[in-house]
């Protein structure tokens, strides 16, 4: 009878050991299915070629994790409800300000990044029109119409890089009016100087021709046919 009993309780014992190693076995096996899941999901991510999709679903991934696992401590009564409910609340609150950290990091990166290839273009053209400046030095217009050009290329630059301070916008504006007022009055400068030498040359024109036809007169009136002749043949030389 005590035998029969002793084997009972070693069945009993060896039947709970066994039932203890299934459910440890079941968890194990659950575990190993839901790390194989989630590595193939991130296998999925890191193959995504465009940087902020790869990026922004990385960590929707990890938030959806990060609550997943919370359920499942809640699942296996490892929490009460209350505290279960106030981490879901703070994690929310965590995931949140980490998505709108990344949202914003995002446009501010995207931002430098198109700043960063405007300044490239911009530097390009002035180097560009700095060139033509140089092979037109002797036309003076074309030269002009580049000097605008260059500094209404510097100007946009400015403003781009100035972004929204409103003072330094204020003094690029003047500046650049200053500038532009300068390039204008060389302008008109050179003009005046060109009309100055059409001036003198009319004048000189006119006086040549005066003392022309004086010296014509005078030799018409000594009635000397060949000295006409060679005072006409002396002028066309001229």
């Amino acid at each position: 009878m005590r035998i029969t009993c002793k084997r009972e309780r070693d069945k009993n014992t060896s039947d709970k050991d066994n039932g203890k190693k299934s459910v440890k076995t079941l968890e194990e096996t659950e575990k190993e299915k839901l790390d194989l899941k989630r590595k193939i999901e991130d296998l999925n991510v890191a193959n995504i070629e465009d940087a902020y999709t790869r990026e922004a679903l990385a960590l929707k991934l990890k938030h959806e994790r990060e609550l997943e696992d919370l359920k499942k401590q809640y699942d296996d009564k490892k929490i009460l409800k209350e505290d279960y409910d106030k981490m879901v609340f703070e994690l929310d609150k965590k995931n949140k300000a980490e998505t709108d950290k990344f949202e914003e990091d995002y446009k501010k990166a995207k931002t430098e990044k198109e700043i960063a290839d405007k300044n490239k273009e911009f530097e390009d053209k002035k180097a560009s029109l700095e060139a033509e400046i140089i092979a037109n030095a002797e036309n003076f217009a074309i030269k002009q119409q580049k000097q605008l050009e260059l500094e209404n290329a510097d100007f946009e630059q400015k403003k781009l890089n100035a972004q929204d301070n409103k003072a330094q916008l204020e003094l690029i504006e003047a500046q650049h009016a200053a500038n532009i007022k300068a390039i204008n009055k060389e302008a008109t400068d050179y003009q005046k100087q060109l009309d100055e030498e059409l001036k003198k040359a009319k004048m000189s024109l006119v006086e040549q021709t005066s003392a022309m036809f004086g010296e014509l007169a005078n030799a018409s009136e000594q009635g000397s046919a060949i000295q006409k002749d060679r005072l006409v043949l002396k002028m066309l030389l001229k």
